[in-house]
């Protein structure tokens, strides 16, 4: 390093830029700053197509920037790399894609609906026909004494008294408590029409998808009335479980009310709530011990006579079977329903 700056001392004082006593780290900077110029001199004069790289320190010998070559834009700003077929092959393709397709330019447009179509609530269309109601649905019964309220709520005050509320009548008072007795409150602001089944299959495709096993789905409509299908499916873990409920979330973006919000639930078992369909997501510890699908379908996809003649168990996890196992399950499902109704309701505020 020393021979060279010891040759390239004197070119350096000929050109003035040794004023003073320089140091050696200056020296070596302007040693590189000469190289690269002796470099820019013989790039100028190579025969490149589509060459255009050009150092600002280059200059000529009487000081004055080298002419620049002229510039065409685009692909002549790199060095030519035999792109040209290519890039007129892309730019037709992207001017067919922005006529065709115009959605990649932020435009979105909306699909022709036909008059009278219905959608599910996961946005699937379903066939022209009449909503099903729930057989067991009391949300349609109209109150026999709603004349007489409207009359009573409608009535101006000629004198300017305070009008009494509602709920300081005796009668409408007692109204309320039989429509709470009856459940129509219940299901009024739920949903007098049940669930389509088309969803059902949707969130059974997602479910596979996500290859969640053993997945049942129960119709529970004649045996309650907050819910109407109940989907039950194994995961391997805690993670496969929230990735499952958010895929089922995803599918429901359009009419969900809220988000699960994460680590805060249970890693053993997840409900996700889409409408009137429950999806419950367990580990296979969890689900052998709850036997949630036995107290749900004990009645309405089994046969309660075989399950009574079932023989007795040996196993050591398995206490009993048979009569005794139906009629506990029979005594537990009323209030298995109210605590599980309700937890999976204040999921939903």
């Amino acid at each position: 390093m020393r021979r060279i700056f010891s040759k390239s001392t004197p070119g350096c004082y000929a050109r003035g830029v040794f004023q003073t006593t320089p140091s050696f780290r200056w020296c070596c900077f302007e040693l590189i700053r000469e190289s690269g110029r002796m470099r820019n001199r013989l790039c100028c004069h190579l025969p490149l197509k589509a060459a255009r790289w050009h150092s600002s320190d280059a200059f000529t010998n009487d000081g004055t920037p080298p002419p620049l070559p002229p510039s065409n834009g685009g692909e002549s700003d790199f060095v030519d790399l035999q792109l040209d077929d290519l890039t007129n092959a892309l730019g037709s393709a992207s001017a067919r894609r922005e006529v065709g397709d115009s959605s990649e330019l932020g435009v979105v447009r909306e699909n022709d609906i036909p008059e009278g179509q219905v959608f599910s609530r996961l946005n699937i269309p379903i066939s022209s026909r009449q909503e099903e109601q729930r057989t067991n649905s009391r949300s349609a019964l109209r109150v026999l004494a709603s004349d007489t309220l409207e009359e009573t709520i409608q009535q101006p005050t000629s004198t300017g008294s305070k009008q009494p509320l509602p709920y300081d009548d005796e009668r409408f008072a007692d109204m309320l408590l039989e429509m709470e007795v009856e459940g129509s409150l219940d299901e009024t602001w739920q949903d007098g029409r049940k669930a389509y089944i088309e969803d059902v299959k949707e969130i059974l495709e997602v479910l596979r998808s996500l290859k969640v096993r053993d997945i049942c789905a129960i119709d529970v409509s004649n045996k309650t009335s907050n819910f109407d299908y109940m989907l039950f499916g194994t995961c391997e873990g805690p993670r496969h479980i929230h990735l499952a409920a958010w895929a089922v979330q995803e599918a429901d973006a359009l009419k969900r009310v809220c988000k699960i919000r994460r680590k805060q639930v249970d890693h053993t078992w997840e409900v996700v709530p889409v409408g009137r369909i429950i999806v419950n997501l367990m580990q296979e510890s969890l689900r052998e011990e709850l036997s949630l699908e036995r107290k749900w379908a004990v009645t309405k996809c089994m046969d309660p006579l075989s399950v009574a003649n079932a023989p007795v168990s040996e196993g050591r996890s398995v206490k009993a079977h048979g009569l005794w196992t139906l009629t506990l399950n029979l005594q537990d499902l009323e209030d298995f329903e109210v605590d599980y109704c309700k937890d999976v309701l204040l999921t939903q505020v």
